[in-house]
């Protein structure tokens, strides 16, 4: 059984205190739209696993282009418009 996904409003919310690639809400961003577009099937994995997971969406381009739309535009197109492209877990 999944839950709903969050309504866009919470979404709006997400995308606008990640300001920067140093604001922890980049990485809640990632993992709440992962959670949310694969319908649950993540729910599973315990926060290490997880988090490993989604700072390798975050660094891999071609996975934020499968994650979905949001807001009208893909999260690869809003990391760039906003050079979230240096995560600071990448070093």
């Amino acid at each position: 059984m999944t839950t709903p996904s969050a309504p866009r409003s919470h979404y709006t919310a997400l995308i606008s205190s990640a300001i920067s690639p140093e604001d922890p809400a980049t990485l809640a961003l990632v993992e709440r739209l992962m959670r949310d577009q694969t319908g649950g099937v993540l729910d599973h994995l315990d926060a290490s696993t997880f988090d490993h997971l989604a700072r390798q969406a975050y660094e891999d381009g071609r996975a934020w282009d499968t994650i979905g739309e949001i807001n009208g535009c893909t999260l690869a197109d809003y990391c760039r418009a906003n050079d979230l492209t240096q995560p600071p877990w990448s070093s």
